[in-house]
């Protein structure tokens, strides 16, 4: 089982699983949570931090 970059959380990724293509071959992910995973690109990150509202949890760290 390979892991989000992100959460550390499953990502549930298709290549691993031996399969033709991954779920995220399909979906277009945000430059700013792709900026979160450090540019790590061999690990897929998992739907759940794809579709977080990290607008949100960035300003609160202003």
């Amino acid at each position: 089982m390979n892991k989000c970059p992100i959460c550390n959380g499953e990502n549930n990724c298709g290549i691993l699983d031996k399969k033709a293509s991954c779920w995220c071959m399909d979906i277009t992910i945000p430059e700013k949570v792709l900026a979160l995973s450090g540019g790590n690109k061999d690990r897929c990150i998992c739907l759940t931090c794809i579709l977080k509202d990290w607008d949100q949890t960035i300003n609160l760290k202003k």
